[in-house]
C-alpha cells in the first residue's frame, strides 16, 4: 500500500531545490507506517514523490523512470494489477522489451506505448500518475471503481496531486479550508458523503474511471468507462453458474500477483465465498492453509463452519471495548472525514492486530452493492417507500446551531445531490416499474456505499500497512452483474440468492442460508458509556473545535438520554455520539474552524 503525490507546472521551472523540498514536504503528509521507503523524481516541469513501506514485498523502486525514442518518462502509482501477465504478453508482441514482470514496469511500459488509451486495457484497483515526457503532458488515472484515491487541485498555476489530502496541505501556502457543501455534509450527520462532495475548499477528488489530463492547455477529465443498461440474456441456472465463474476467477487472480496473503472472515456470504475460493485455490496449487482472521462474536458460527471445512489456520482475534474506542476516536483522522464509527473501528482493529503477519488481505467488500446483498422496504400493496436520504436529518437539526442549520441549506443539500446522481443512472426501455425502481437503488449503492466503502479499506488499511483488497469489485463481475434483473438477485425474496444458489458446491449449507449479519456491538452498554465519557470531555473544553457547531444543551441532554436512541430517531445513541467524538478530532487534525 503506497502513498504519491507530485506537482507540474508548464510556465516556472520545476527542477529547482525549492520545488524539489516541497515535493518532499508532501511526501512526509503521506501516512505510511515506519519505516517507509522514500522516492523523489525532478524535471523541469514535474515532480513526482512515492512512499511505501519498507515491511512490504520487495518491488521496483518508484518513481520509475524510462527513456523511449529520445524522451523521458516516469510514473508512481498504487494498487495491484489483476491481468498483469496479459499486459505483458501484448507489450511483447508489440515490440516493447521489458527487464522484468514486475507491475511498476509494466504499467509503465503500457503508459508510454499506449498513452491515454492505457486506463481501458488494465484490471485491477488502481491510482497513477504519469509523465508523458514525449507530449508533455501529465496523466493522472483511478480504476473503474474507484479503489485507489487521487485528489489533485491548483496553487498559484501549480497543478497537485496526491494519494491522500493531507499531503496537500503539506504544499506551501495551501491551507484546509472547510467547503460549503462540506459544512453540509458534516451537519446531516450522515457518514457517508453523497459522491462529488468536496469537503475542503478547492480540493477535488478524481472519479473513478476516470483519467484527468494537465497540458499547458489546463486540466481536461475524461471518463473511460460506464455502466451500460441492456437486457438480461441468461436463465437463472446459467445467471448463477456465470455469477460463481466471474467471481471465483476475480480471486484467483489476485492471488496469482500475491505470494503469500490472507482473509478476513467476517461471517458474511461475501466474505465467506472469497475466503472459501482463495483457500481451495491455495489448496490446488498446493501451498500452506490460508490465515484468516475474524472478530470475535460476530457470525462466530458461520466464520468457524467456512474456516473448517477449508482448513484455513484461522484466528477470532479479541477486541476489548476500549482498543475499540481508541480506534473509532482515530479512524475519522485517517479517512479524512467523520466515518461510520463501530463497523469502521473494528476493521481498523482487525487491521493493526493483523500487520505485523501479513501485507496483503482479501475482503468480500462489494458483494452486497453489487449482488443485491440489501432490500429497500416496500410500503403496504407492495408500493415503494421513499427512496433514501439521511435518517439523522431530524436529529441534526437538534444537535447543531439553529441559525448555522437553517442558513446552510442542509436538507436541500441531500435531497439535490440525491436527485442529480438518480438522474445519471442508465435506464432500460421496456424494463418494469419495479425492476426501474431497484435498478436504481442498486444505482444508489453502487455510486454511493460502494465508494466509501473501498475508500475506508483503502484507507485504514494503509494506515496499519495492509493492502485491503475485494476482489468482487473486479469490473468484469460489476458489468455482468449490473444488467442482472433484481428478481433473479433475490430469488425468494432473499438478499444475494444467486450467490447462494452459485456456491451450493462450494459453501456448507448453513453458511449460505444465513441471515445478513448485524453490525458488531452495536448497542453494547459498555462501548455507549465509553463513547459517552469522550463526548463528556469535550463539553468541558471550550477550545474544542465542535463547540461552536453544536447546542451546548443538546449535546447535554444526549449524554442524560438513557435508552438505544435519541429522542425522534431511530440511530442508536452511541452512534451519534460516536459521530460527534471524530467529527471534534477530524477537526483538530485539520485545524479546522467555523
Amino acid at each position: 500500500m503506497s502513498g504519491i503525490c507530485g506537482s507540474c507546472d508548464f510556465f516556472r521551472d520545476g527542477g529547482t531545490l525549492a520545488r524539489r523540498e516541497e515535493a518532499h514536504q508532501m511526501g512526509e503528509g503521506l501516512t505510511c507506517p515506519q519505516p517507509v521507503e522514500r522516492g523523489l523524481w525532478q524535471s523541469r516541469h514535474c515532480v513526482l514523490v512515492h512512499r511505501r513501506p519498507a515491511c512490504l514485498a520487495p518491488q521496483a523502486r518508484q518513481p520509475m523512470v524510462r527513456g523511449w525514442e529520445g524522451a523521458e518518462y516516469a510514473l508512481v502509482w498504487d494498487g495491484a494489477l489483476t491481468n498483469g501477465p496479459e499486459l505483458r504478453r501484448e507489450l511483447a508482441e508489440a515490440g516493447f522489451p521489458l527487464d522484468s514482470h514486475d507491475d511498476t514496469e509494466t504499467l509503465l511500459a503500457a503508459c508510454i506505448l499506449w498513452g491515454v488509451e492505457t486506463p481501458r486495457r488494465l484490471r485491477g484497483s488502481f491510482a497513477y500518475a504519469f509523465w508523458d515526457g514525449g507530449s508533455r503532458r501529465l496523466l493522472c488515472c483511478r480504476d473503474r471503481l474507484g479503489g485507489r484515491s487521487l485528489f489533485w487541485t491548483w496553487v498559484d498555476g501549480t497543478f497537485l496531486f496526491a494519494s491522500q489530502q493531507r499531503a496537500l496541505f503539506c504544499f506551501p501556502g495551501l491551507a484546509p479550508r472547510l467547503s460549503q457543501d462540506g459544512l453540509r455534509q458534516l451537519l446531516s450527520l450522515a457518514p457517508v458523503p453523497p459522491p462529488g462532495i468536496e469537503m475542503f475548499e478547492g480540493i477535488h477528488l478524481l472519479p473513478p474511471a476516470s483519467l484527468l489530463i494537465f497540458s499547458p492547455d489546463g486540466v481536461s477529465v475524461h471518463p473511460y468507462w460506464a455502466l451500460e443498461s441492456r437486457p438480461h440474456p441468461d436463465d437463472y441456472p446459467t445467471t448463477a453458474a456465470r455469477v460463481r465463474q466471474l467471481a471465483d476467477e476475480a480471486v484467483r487472480r489476485e492471488l496469482a500477483g500475491s505470494p503469500a496473503l490472507g482473509s478476513f472472515l467476517s461471517g458474511s456470504l461475501s466474505s465467506s465465498f472469497v475466503t472459501a475460493a482463495a483457500a481451495l485455490a491455495y489448496t490446488e496449487d498446493g501451498r500452506p492453509p490460508l490465515d484468516t482472521w475474524s472478530l470475535q462474536r460476530n457470525g462466530e458460527s458461520s466464520v468457524r463452519q467456512v474456516a473448517d471445512a477449508f482448513h484455513t489456520r484461522h484466528r477470532a482475534l479479541e477486541c476489548p471495548l476500549p482498543s475499540l474506542v481508541n480506534c473509532m476516536e482515530e479512524e475519522g483522522e485517517i479517512l479524512e472525514f467523520p466515518a461510520m464509527a463501530l463497523s469502521d473501528a473494528g476493521l481498523f482493529f482487525l487491521c493493526l492486530q493483523v500487520s505485523g503477519t501479513c501485507h496483503t488481505v482479501l475482503t468480500g467488500t462489494g458483494g452486497g452493492c453489487i449482488l443485491g446483498g440489501s432490500l429497500w422496504p416496500e410500503g403496504e400493496g407492495g408500493t415503494f417507500l421513499p427512496l433514501p436520504r439521511s435518517t439523522a436529518l431530524p436529529l441534526g437539526r437538534q444537535i447543531f446551531d439553529p441559525g448555522l442549520w437553517h442558513s446552510s441549506g442542509v436538507e436541500e443539500h441531500g435531497r439535490d445531490h440525491l436527485s442529480r446522481l438518480l438522474d445519471r443512472c442508465p435506464t432500460l426501455d421496456g424494463e418494469s416499474p419495479r425492476e426501474t425502481q431497484r435498478r436504481r437503488e442498486s444505482w444508489l449503492a453502487f455510486n454511493w456505499l460502494l465508494p466509501a466503502l473501498l475508500a475506508r479499506n483503502e484507507r485504514l488499511g494503509r494506515a496499519s500497512g495492509l493492502d485491503l483488497r475485494s476482489p468482487l469489485c473486479d469490473h468484469l463481475l460489476v458489468e455482468y452483474a449490473w444488467n442482472i434483473p433484481w428478481s433473479m438477485k433475490t430469488a425468494n425474496g432473499r438478499p444475494l440468492q444467486l450467490l447462494r444458489d452459485g456456491t451450493e458446491d462450494l459453501l456448507p449449507q448453513a453458511v449460505r442460508d444465513q441471515a445478513v449479519l448485524p453490525r458488531i456491538l452495536a448497542a453494547e452498554s459498555l462501548y455507549g458509556q465509553l463513547v459517552r465519557a469522550r463526548l463528556a470531555r469535550l463539553l468541558d473544553d471550550t477550545n474544542a473545535p465542535i463547540r461552536p457547531l453544536a447546542e451546548e444543551r443538546a449535546l447535554r441532554r444526549l449524554l442524560m438520554e438513557d435508552g438505544g436512541a435519541p429522542v425522534g430517531s431511530s440511530i442508536p445513541k452511541a452512534h451519534v455520539m460516536a459521530y460527534l467524538v471524530q467529527l471534534n478530532r477530524w477537526m483538530e487534525a485539520f485545524h479546522l474552524s467555523v
